[in-house]
This record gives C-alpha cells, sequence and structure tokens, in this order.
C-alpha cells in the first residue's frame, strides 16, 4: 500500500493512511508525479507522465471509487500541494 503521510514524515501504519495502488501508479505517487485531490479524490497525474505513457490517461481524473475503508483525506494535503507545485512549474 501507498501511505498517504510517508514513515520518513511520521506517517503511521494505519489503514487511514495507505491506498492500495498499482506499482507502477504507486512509485509515480510517491514521486510525487500523481497525487489525489483531497477534496474529489480524484487522482491525476503531471502531463509529462501522460505522455509517456498513454494507459495512464484512463486513469487520469477518475474518481478513486468506493474504498472498502475510508482514509483520512487531510493526508493528502502535504502530497496535493507538492504535486501542484510540480504541475505549475512544468507549465512555466
Amino acid at each position: 500500500a501507498a501511505h498517504l503521510v510517508e514513515h520518513a514524515c511520521d506517517g503511521i501504519d494505519h489503514y487511514s493512511n495507505g491506498l492500495w495502488l498499482r506499482w507502477d501508479i504507486h512509485k509515480l505517487f510517491d514521486e510525487d508525479y500523481c497525487a489525489v485531490d483531497p477534496e474529489t479524490l480524484k487522482v491525476w497525474f503531471l502531463d509529462e507522465v501522460i505522455a509517456e505513457d498513454e494507459d495512464l490517461r484512463i486513469f487520469n481524473g477518475r474518481d478513486l471509487g468506493s474504498l472498502k475503508r475510508p482514509i483520512n483525506r487531510d493526508f493528502l494535503i502535504h502530497r496535493w500541494q507538492r504535486f501542484c507545485t510540480l504541475r505549475d512549474l512544468n507549465k512555466e
């Protein structure tokens, strides 16, 4: 599972701090090339990631759907902010 708040940042081992992600998306999530909007729970990828792997386009903007257990949306905020910073820098 991908930790929403990493262990290095005092993330807890609890289901509310994790998402089951496909291994390649997990890696992109860890590197801030993809993130989940804490308000909408939609998954987003940087444009250059989609350009490199067109197969990811079907997931871009997709809602996480029903989760077996709830996650703490607040745990998504820091990663979302880092993702938005990267996305905005890449558009300049």
